[in-house]
């Protein structure tokens, strides 16, 4: 019987099913990769229409002004914009909030992913936690909601909206637009924080901020729904909308008719103060709201150089016994000395977070806008 020696694989052969093995796996990987990168789009997809059906939802009983108000919304549900992360993130996608639209869309490199749409750039507010994000999506003219984390405590923005979301230790924003197109709208979140407006255009602001240094606003104007402490005004219109609230104006015009105030229905303004002849009230300024004649010192730096308003008097030093007598105080900086005594009834407003001081007899004291007091004593309200 004739037996038959048994063929091994040659070199050639097992180099051959090795390299269509490998070509093998790798079009099974880059084919589970794209299926992969699709299916985290598609996710991403889905969250944005789920996203707008609460928007949709949600507009018929809330307003809707800023991109907070709908995070506002979505937290209860589970849903923290200040902290989304999209599943194609490293894809370069990122959502955004259309505020004219009231609607989700997706942000691929800078620019509107496939599908997506909206009457300008500037309408839609892309989410950025990083300067270098921010920047990257300022010049390819988007407005800004910034996330949690924000890295930098200074931001600069030109003819765009900004959110500032959740961040508290935003310092200084400069805004400026060189355009009477520019119709903006700004969020902030805290009164450490200093807004500078330098624009031919308007402004809508919403929120808490410390000072806002108009330099420059169109003739309609910076409008303020929030609250702000203290407003210097150089040239413009000012207007305190319902429900806004602003402590002080200062108006710093040097010509006349370069400041108009109006205050609406429900809107308050403690104190005016400026040469009555550099601006014009649109309407009677309201009983309740406090007129002085007398300017208060400006730096160039928009910083008020004056400690505070006793009884009508601007006062660039202030001392304990000025308290002695004073029925109404307007703190302008933090005055913490010691010897203060309050012994009748005084309400205390202004850009402030310490007042320490003793309460003697039956005072009630008003407080607004101090964070951090020290009284001992008496009554306290606010």
């Amino acid at each position: 019987m004739k037996r038959f020696a048994k063929k091994a694989f040659t070199l050639v052969e097992l180099l051959v099913v090795i390299a269509i093995i490998a070509i093998l796996a790798v079009a099974g990987v880059v084919g589970y990769m794209a299926f992969t990168k699709k299916a985290e789009v598609n996710n991403d997809t889905s969250l944005v229409a789920e996203l707008n059906n609460y928007v949709a939802a949600a507009s018929a009983t809330d307003k809707i002004n800023t991109p907070t108000d709908i995070r506002n919304i979505l937290v209860d549900d589970g849903i923290d914009l200040a902290t989304l992360k999209l599943s194609a993130a490293k894809q370069g996608y990122i959502p955004g909030f259309d505020i004219v639209a009231k609607k989700f869309v997706l942000i691929k490199d800078n620019a509107l992913a496939d599908g997506y749409t909206a009457a300008k750039n500037s309408d839609v507010f892309a989410f950025a936690k990083t300067e270098a994000e921010a920047n990257a999506l300022k010049t390819a003219g988007f407005s800004l909601y910034l996330q949690s984390g924000y890295d930098k405590a200074t931001i600069a923005i030109e003819g765009l909206g900004l959110d500032v979301g959740e961040n508290t230790g935003i310092t200084t924003i400069n805004y400026t637009g060189a355009s009477s197109a520019n119709e903006v709208v700004i969020r902030t979140n805290s009164y450490s924080t200093n807004l500078v407006v330098n624009t031919k255009g308007s402004v809508q602001h919403y929120g808490q901020v410390g000072k806002i240094d108009v330099k420059e606003v169109a003739l309609n104007s910076f409008h303020e729904f929030g609250k702000a402490r203290a407003v210097i005004i150089k040239k413009g219109n000012f207007v305190v909308e319902a429900k806004g609230s602003v402590t002080l104006v200062s108006v710093a015009a040097t010509e006349a008719g370069n400041v108009k105030l109006e205050i609406k229905t429900q809107g308050e303004l403690e104190v005016v103060a400026g040469d009555a002849t550099k601006y014009e009230a649109v309407a009677p300024l309201p009983a309740t709201t406090e007129v002085i004649s007398a300017p208060i010192p400006v730096s160039e730096e928009g910083e008020l150089e004056a400690q505070a308003i006793v009884d009508g008097v601007v006062k660039e030093t202030l001392a304990a016994s000025d308290f002695a007598s004073a029925n109404k105080v307007i703190l302008l900086a933090d005055f913490t000395d010691d010897g203060v005594v309050l012994s009748h009834d005084i309400e205390i407003i202004g850009n402030m977070t310490k007042l320490n001081a003793e309460i003697t007899g039956n005072a009630t004291i008003e407080l607004k806008n101090i964070h951090t007091t020290n009284l001992h004593g008496a009554a306290v309200s606010g």
